[in-house]
């Protein structure tokens, strides 16, 4: 620049040289959305991360925009095709004529492998985050949870924790990883504002003003737990459901500073962190991509804002207080909007990390298990800051009442995860068992690697649902990783073409998996910024699929092997070469899982172990499979009918050392064990 500024625009090209994107750009202050395109004109602002289709088999090249001490930086494209770099600092303070390391870019003849690169590349030269490979994941994401937020809301109370988390154990569905989400913390607005109707309508103006529970989780009833008066309420609610109920983690709910509104800075309780009232200042970009930002609750009510110093004190003292109650972790929300808040504290980059560090710290000697769920965090000055922390939810919330979001939230999800997966474990949010969408949704959890969990009404659950996710044990059939889109699709909008199959493509610890859906006919509007449905009907989609489709799947394998394919739904079994298709026509939010299982060979001998039928994820159900003479021998958790494959009927079949009847259809080789 010809003299140090803290807003630079700097062209980065004047022509896309690709075939075709797909990138992630921010759609709220709080969140992301997938975008697809094909030149510049197509590159939205806030884009945080774009994958390329290079042209004549080139391969794929992965732009990373990175977050850094004091600058972060984005792209945005304009109606003449032209790419721009902004690098920012959003605090007039911090400016300069040269800011180095402001984007990554690396390529590879994989799309997977470009990302992995230029992510390896960024977390070296940025230090501020690891890849997950290198984290301790904690153990609630191999367990069903259930969430208080769309049950009650702010509304939560004692009596209905116990009455969800009973109500889902009575039905064999037991929740043993409980989110007490936002309603539970000690908050006011202020002072003016107490005796005002209009305050109790949000609570985006109120505001810590205690370290405790509130008032709700003091006034138990004298049967909850016999103990002294003064065993504090949250600590009684919590020891409760574990000890009477099968809940073995609990996590509670609070916001990057405390509340909505941050810390009361005129409330004796909370004097001692130094709470300043300050009032967002957004970006150009976050004003193009939300408009209402600038009358946002938050940016006219303003937030109380300690110092990182004396707010890594409140993270000491909360975690203690929660730790104390017998909670296990920390769902840590309203964190993207740190980079308006920035100013006079070194920038929105610089107050970010001096933030995330301190609340890692507290976390990471409060809940050894890494008990921390990061969220409405999608600014890469959140997500480049994740040094332990391990999940992040990929996608805005699960909005029960609004019919146009919930096909779009299952292509956010799919498509953040190319992104966020190689940093944290997504998180794609709860849903409702209930829900007229809710099979569709349990679909995509099932295959998508990450935690599963429902915000059901006490109740208000549909078993034959959940009975396909969790055993009466509590836990569930996880993916190895993220579930990420498919190579045909990951450069076609499965949400309005009006005919590409979303297939999302996950591995077990033996089998493989492909889940394929229709999700057609509603995207989020960047016009109106809402949901949008299109004209119906909806046309069906043809979805092809191969065992090729699962990446990395020929190196896992037996060079020439074949793959028994199953559907879930249809019950069929097919046997395919690594090229060879299936193909499957969905009406609109119609879905099928497909589990892929080698076809092992000895001899004339030939087998593979499937998954077990009643389960979405059956294929996750197997653990091991050793091939010795004739002889199989598997290892796999659950109960049920397992499906197998044979080339001809087993002379016996023993099951934890037991002789069982099988059943075998020698037409089709489908054998099945009952354990």
């Amino acid at each position: 620049a010809d003299r140090a500024r803290s807003r630079h625009r700097v062209k980065l090209c004047g022509e896309m040289c690709a075939t075709a994107f797909v990138a992630s750009a921010r759609c709220k202050l709080w969140w992301m959305t997938p975008t697809w395109g094909h030149g510049g004109e197509d590159v939205r602002a806030e884009t945080q991360f774009a994958l390329m289709e290079l042209g004549d088999g080139a391969g794929y090249a992965c732009a990373l925009p990175t977050s850094g001490a004091h600058f972060r930086t984005t792209l945005e494209g304009n109606a003449k095709g032209e790419v721009w770099m902004i690098v920012e600092s959003n605090c007039e303070e911090e400016n300069a004529i040269e800011v180095d390391n402001v984007m990554v870019m690396a390529c590879a003849k994989s799309p997977y492998e470009a990302i992995r690169r230029a992510m390896a590349e960024t977390r070296t030269m940025l230090g501020t985050f690891e890849l997950l490979e290198d984290k301790k994941l904690p153990e609630t994401v191999d367990v069903f949870g259930w969430c208080t937020w769309d049950a009650f809301y702010t509304d939560v109370t004692p009596d209905g924790i116990e009455q969800g988390v009973q109500t889902l154990r009575d039905g064999g569905a037991p929740a043993r990883f409980v989110i007490i989400d936002d309603g539970w913390q000690s908050v006011l607005p202020d002072k003016s504002y107490r005796k005002v109707v209009v305050s109790s309508m949000s609570h985006f103006n109120h505001r810590v003003y205690a370290v405790k529970a509130n008032h709700k989780f003091q006034k138990l009833h004298l049967d909850l737990l016999p103990e002294a008066e003064s065993v504090d309420g949250l600590a009684k609610v919590v020891r409760k459901i574990k000890t009477e109920f099968g809940v073995e983690y609990v996590y509670c709910w609070h916001a990057l500073l405390g509340y909505w509104g941050g810390i009361h800075p005129d409330e004796e309780n909370v004097a001692k962190y130094g709470s300043v009232m300050k009032y967002p200042k957004h970006t150009p970009g976050v004003l193009t991509v939300e408009p209402s930002q600038a009358w946002d609750p938050l940016t006219v009510g303003g937030v109380g804002v300690p110092s990182p110093d004396t707010l890594a004190h409140f993270y000491v003292v909360t975690h203690d207080y929660l730790s104390a109650s017998d909670v296990d972790g920390v769902k840590v929300d309203a964190q993207a909007v740190i980079g308006a808040l920035g100013y006079k504290n070194g920038g929105g980059p610089a107050f970010a990390r001096r933030v995330h560090a301190a609340l890692e710290e507290s976390v990471r000697a409060h809940f050894p298990d890494n008990g921390i769920i990061n969220c409405m965090c999608h600014s890469t000055e959140n997500i480049y800051n994740f040094k332990s922390s391990a999940l992040a939810r990929a996608s805005d919330d699960f909005y029960p009442a609004n019919e146009a979001s919930h096909t779009v939230h299952i292509a956010n999800v799919v498509y953040n995860s190319i992104f966020m997966g190689e940093i944290v474990l997504p998180d794609w949010d709860m849903f409702q068992s209930q829900h007229v969408a809710g099979a569709l949704h349990a679909a995509t959890r099932a295959i998508g690697g990450c935690p599963v969990y429902v915000s059901d009404h006490p109740g208000k659950h549909d078993f034959e649902i959940l009975h396909q996710l969790v055993f009466p044990s509590g836990r569930v059939l996880r993916c190895r990783q993220a579930g990420r889109p498919t190579r045909d699709c990951l450069f076609r909008d499965v949400t309005r073409d009006g005919r590409t199959a979303l297939k999302v493509w996950n591995r077990n610890f033996v089998n493989s998996v492909i889940g394929v859906f229709n999700i057609q006919g509603a995207s989020w509007s960047r016009a109106t910024n809402q949901f949008a449905s299109l004209p119906k009907p909806i046309s069906a989609t043809l979805a092809e699929l191969c065992p090729r489709d699962v990446e990395g799947i020929a190196d896992r394998s037996t060079q020439g092997a074949s793959f028994v394919v199953r559907s879930h739904r249809n019950r069929r079994i097919e046997i395919l070469r690594l090229k060879e298709c299936t193909s499957i026509m969905l009406m609109h939010k119609d879905w099928e899982i497909y589990t892929i299982a080698e076809l092992l060979e000895q001899g004339d001998i030939k087998f593979a172990a499937i998954g077990l039928t009643a389960m979405y994820n059956g294929g996750g159900s197997i653990l091991r499979i050793d091939m010795n003479g004739r002889s199989a021998n598997v290892t796999a958790y659950g109960l049920g009918e397992l499906a197998c494959y044979a080339s001809r009927a087993p002379t016996s079949v023993h099951v934890d050392g037991r002789a069982v009847s099988p059943d075998f259809d020698p037409r089709t080789g489908a054998l099945s064990i009952d354990l």
